[in-house]
């Protein structure tokens, strides 16, 4: 465990190398091995986004979450995330819906008064998610927690080199 509280599970050279750091080194670190192993899960997910007019797959990127001072974390989403604006309907897609339109149907049903509302639109067909994002994740799920990690250890020693070069300026000083 770092200084800082940081704790990286299953991966204790890591740990061991990143309690040297200050928590605004650690973070910048960890902060851009996680963004390239979530770029590869992107890039999968943009193979496999649906195209009709192309704007799911344009809109796809990378959003670094921390949940709290000690967790990080990141998610490959469209557009706003959580299925809003101008990227809603990819979330049907993704999902998967009811066929027809509701509202219709309601008012239909209240004008000729036929049976409960509730009942007959549970009846509308089901169609069936595609779920290509969590496809992408599985896919990459390995592939991107080592490239994560290979950043990771490439920052610790690019910074344990820039350290190096700090001291023996200061030595020759």
């Amino acid at each position: 465990m770092s200084k800082d509280g940081f704790v990286f599970t299953g991966i204790e050279d890591l740990d061991k190398s990143l309690s040297e750091f200050a928590r605004k080194t650690v973070k910048r670190i960890v902060t851009l091995g996680l963004k390239k192993g979530a770029e590869n899960t992107r890039q999968v997910a943009e193979d496999l986004a649906p195209v009709k007019s192309g704007r799911t797959k344009e809109n796809l990127h990378i959003n670094l979450i921390r949940r709290n001072k000690k967790y990080f974390g990141w998610n490959v989403q469209v557009g706003g995330g959580d299925w809003r604006g101008n990227d809603f309907y990819a979330g049907f897609v993704e999902m998967g819906h009811h066929l027809g339109k509701a509202g219709n149907l309601v008012r239909y049903l209240q004008r000729h008064k036929q049976g409960d509302a509730a009942s007959l639109l549970d009846r509308r067909k089901w169609l069936e998610g595609k779920h290509w994002l969590f496809h992408a994740f599985r896919a990459t799920l390995n592939e991107s927690r080592d490239i994560a990690i290979d950043t990771i250890r490439q920052g610790i020693e690019r910074e344990l080199k820039r350290q190096a070069k700090k001291a023996a300026r200061q030595a020759a000083t």
